[in-house]
């Protein structure tokens, strides 16, 4: 019975000695019992913590060699840290502000060199804390977070270095996770004060460090921008473009050094997808043309060419990687597909899009180059390298991307003869493999021929799509890859001889019906509703007469659409002067447009020649293109000019009897 009631009574002992008003040596004789009596149960310790005299126990952390003192002061400040310790090894204490109130002075003591243990413990106590709301204010000072980054830039202790690591990345996720749910109480400048330290300290020891903490370091990265939300990368990355550059930078050359070297999949898929989740976060820039900055074409092409090209080097490396990674792993996919087994394995699950991101981005970076170079302006303002690049090291590029493409395209082809189509559909690897051919195919379509053999595999997967409403929506993934194809005369072909127009009708039929407000078209709804319209045009005015009468009864479903559409749209942008959002005025001049392509083109005795239709089309026809002289003043004239001609053009050279 006595050993039962011991441990009772030191406690009651220990915790009268701890009053406020016990004198210092009878706390010193308490400290010393109390890391014994702290490793009891968590009732102990929350009685203890309720009875701890935290002014003493500050003072204690704060002592300095005394000669007079019994106890070295090294001694009591890691007892006193044990202390600590102990009550953060319970849930309920850690959103106490005693604790709260004592990290500056913890993080004082950081010292990894003179007390390896003591550092070690404190870190221990930060990771724990940064799970707390309520400490992220104190841990995010600038000077807590200078002294933790100490401890892995300006130490050689592995075990400290990873535990400093992990408390920056627990606070991190912790910082993502309250701005994301708007529960932040600091202020934004905090968070980016405390973001740029990290990042900026951090990935120059990426750059500069040559052991294997640089892949503890890639890890962190990959780990912290999987996790970033794209609210907290505008409050806070995209801030500052002069501090976005030096800490990109620092990350281009780790990268470059790894990716350079004979490395194991494992370190060249962390690069890649490291690299992948900085071009989602802040863009093409940061892997094309870092150190140009926003410039015009005038200033880029008297910049240093050598620059300009070295700089390309990297991405060109990134791309050819990125190109080379996919092959192996459809050569892979296809092998599977053969012995029918459609489980992926989780590389291809995650490195798979990553490469077909990296490619996508690429294409997109590129198209806007040739854009550039093609528009000859001297004035635009951009953020795009590319003026001075070497052409053969752009073509070779190009050409690696192209085969590329061609293996995708048969992987497709493949996946087409093996797989049943309802599989195909779930599986991730093929989805994604449609998605970056459709990016690529709304740009180029150097591969004619590859193309208008996937033209039928697209077409299947958008009925499949439309029939058996399916979650993914390929048929809008597919649709500026459709739009591109259908001015060339073999993809167009292949288009229409397998359906591809009635894909787009039903496609806009459906988005119709299943629209709530017939009053209005909302920005989005643009979007959706012109590209299978356009897409309809490309067709109409290539084929003209022989199409339209070959489909007179799905092609006037769309004129009354059609119409619909620019009732709404016509009198709104005309009251507006034309000043709403342009891409609606590109909506109006092309749907009046396939409108009266359709009407001049029908036959007057049709029984769908509706005059009452016909007449109220062109009624909103001519005061559209009456006011021509308005919408000239504006950006958009340009990309509706021809569309505008060409429908007076139809009308003067059709008289419509109404």
């Amino acid at each position: 019975m006595a050993s039962e009631t011991e441990p009772q009574n030191e406690i009651i002992r220990c915790l009268d000695l701890l009053s406020p008003e016990s004198s210092d040596d009878a706390k010193f004789v308490a400290l010393m019992l109390l890391p014994r009596l702290l490793q009891q149960d968590q009732e102990t310790v929350k009685l203890v913590f309720g009875a701890m005299d935290f002014i003493f126990l500050e003072r204690l952390m704060r002592t300095s060699n005394s000669s007079d003192s019994e106890l070295p002061d090294n001694t009591l400040k890691t007892i006193a840290v044990n202390i600590i310790s102990c009550f953060c090894a319970v849930d309920e204490l850690l959103s106490k502000k005693q604790i709260h109130a004592r990290i500056p002075t913890l993080s004082t003591l950081l010292s990894p060199e003179e007390n390896d243990e003591l550092t070690k413990d404190i870190l221990k106590i930060f990771i724990r804390l940064s799970s707390a709301n309520q400490a992220v204010d104190y841990l995010i000072d600038r000077d807590v977070i200078s002294r933790i980054i100490l401890c892995i830039t300006a130490t050689t202790n592995d075990e400290v270095r990873y535990l400093a690591l992990q408390a920056v990345s627990y606070l991190t996720n912790d910082l993502i996770t309250l701005t994301s749910m708007g529960q932040f109480v600091s202020d934004a400048v905090s968070l980016q004060e405390y973001t740029f330290t990290i990042l900026n300290n951090l990935s120059l020891t990426f750059r500069t460090n040559q052991e294997k903490f640089k892949f503890d370091l890639l890890d962190f990265f990959v780990k912290i921008f999987s996790y970033m939300t794209d609210q907290f990368t505008q409050i806070v990355l995209l801030s500052n473009k002069t501090r976005l550059d030096e800490w990109t930078q620092n990350i281009r050359f780790g990268l470059k050094e790894i990716l350079s070297s004979k490395l194991d999949n494992e370190q060249r898929d962390k690069a890649l997808s490291l690299v992948m989740l900085l071009l989602n976060h802040i863009g093409l820039k940061w892997l094309f043309s870092p150190t140009v900055g926003d410039l015009s074409l005038k200033q880029i092409s008297n910049s240093s060419e050598k620059n300009v090209n070295d700089e390309f080097k990297f991405a060109s490396l990134v791309v050819q990687l990125a190109c080379v990674e996919i092959r192996l792993m459809l050569d892979e996919l296809t092998e599977r597909y053969e012995k029918q087994e459609f489980q992926l394995n989780k590389r291809h699950e995650v490195m798979l899009p990553t490469c077909y991101t990296i490619l996508e981005k690429s294409i997109e970076y590129l198209s806007q180059v040739e854009n550039l170079l093609e528009s000859q302006s001297q004035e635009t303002s951009v953020e795009l390298a590319g003026i001075n690049l070497d052409p053969e090291l752009l073509l070779r590029l190009k050409g690696t991307m192209t085969e590329t493409f061609r293996y995708i395209i048969e992987y497709l082809v493949d996946v087409k003869e093996t797989t049943p189509i309802e599989k195909i559909i779930k599986d991730e690897s093929i989805l994604a493999s449609i998605r970056v051919l459709s990016a690529w195919f709304a740009e180029e379509s150097s591969l004619e021929k590859e193309i208008s053999q996937t033209i039928p595999f697209l077409i299947e997967i958008c009925q499949y799509c439309l029939k058996d409403n399916t979650e993914v929506d390929l048929v809008k993934i597919v649709i500026p890859a459709f739009l591109n194809l259908t001015p060339l005369d073999k993809p167009r072909e292949a288009f229409i001889t397998h359906g591809g127009p009635q894909i787009m009708i039903d496609y806009l039929m459906k988005f119709w019906s299943n629209k709530e407000d017939h009053s209005n078209i909302s920005d989005t709804e643009v979007n959706d509703i012109l590209g299978p319209l356009q897409i309809l045009l490309n067709i109409i005015v290539s084929e003209r007469e022989k199409f339209i009468i070959r489909n007179e009864d799905e092609i006037w479903k769309i004129v009354n659409i059609g119409l619909q559409i620019s009732q709404i749209l016509g009198p709104k942008l005309k009251s507006y002067e034309y000043k709403s959002n342009e891409d609606q005025i590109i909506l109006l001049g092309n749907t009046l447009l396939f409108c009266i392509f359709v009407i001049t083109n029908t036959s007057p005795s049709s029984n769908l020649f509706d005059k009452n239709v016909i007449k109220k089309i062109v009624h909103i026809a001519k005061l559209f293109y009456d006011d021509q002289h308005i919408i000239s003043q504006r950006d958009v004239w340009k990309q509706v000019e021809e569309v505008i001609l060409l429908g007076e053009q139809v009308l003067d050279n059709n008289y419509i009897t109404i």
